[in-house]
């Protein structure tokens, strides 16, 4: 049951935080986004080469994939003031405790349940 709890809350991590950061970063290149606050933004975006706006996507991506490691690498070392369980079945689980790290299973969500191809 313990990977079942890890597995259900890395896809709820990957396809929340990843998936809806890369979705949005996309709407960005593509012109498509409606978010009055980053009209302008991908506008400017609007006058890059396809190559450009490529390289900006890979970019975007490493950075999202970076920034998700560090948070719950944080989250994980910081067990003593943070507490992240996950009650199921009446049980509570604390995430820490029944990984391996955290921060090395992101790399298997990613692959097992994004949308996206990881990052470089």
């Amino acid at each position: 049951m313990e990977d079942e709890v890890l597995n259900e809350f890395g896809e709820m991590f990957i396809k929340r935080a990843r998936d809806g950061a890369i979705r949005e970063i996309n709407w960005i290149i593509n012109g498509s986004i409606k978010a009055p606050s980053l009209l302008e933004l991908s506008k400017q975006v609007q006058l890059f080469s396809d190559d450009q706006k490529d390289t900006l996507r890979k970019v975007v991506i490493e950075a999202i994939d970076t920034a998700l490691f560090k948070v719950i690498t944080i989250l994980e070392e910081h067990e003593e003031y943070i507490k992240m369980t996950i009650t199921k079945d009446g049980k509570t689980f604390n995430l820490a405790e029944i990984s391996d790290g955290l921060g090395g299973q992101l790399s298997m969500w990613i692959e097992d349940y994004s949308e996206y191809e990881e990052s470089l």
